[in-house]
């Protein structure tokens, strides 16, 4: 069974949904309040849209600084013959570069 669109919920469960993408860690005495309903409504909503699978999962947002050390990526590229050592060069100057091969 798919999980019904954000646009088949009630304006209830939207604003939670969009509550839980702006804090997932805000409490649920909190979105009750923000919602206007019941600490139980959050809970036993909440409960539902994970089970429906509209809610899939809670996770982390890492900042920039944390990612950058942490990408790579292999690029290729050719080159014509006579721009090869200026690449080399000037590569070899990157402070993040790793190699570069012929």
């Amino acid at each position: 069974m798919r999980p019904p669109r954000l646009d088949q919920l009630d304006d209830i469960d939207r604003n939670l949904v969009a509550l839980l993408q702006m804090n997932v860690r805000e409490s649920v005495a909190n979105l009750a309040r923000q919602l206007g309903v019941a600490r139980m409504t959050v809970i036993a909503r909440m409960a539902r849209l994970e089970k429906n699978n509209v809610i899939a999962g809670y996770g982390v947002r890492l900042g920039q600084d944390a990612l950058a050390a942490s990408i790579q990526a292999y690029v290729g590229i050719k080159l014509a013959p006579k721009f090869g050592r200026d690449v080399q060069k000037r590569s070899a100057r990157m402070p993040r570069f790793n190699c570069c091969a012929r």
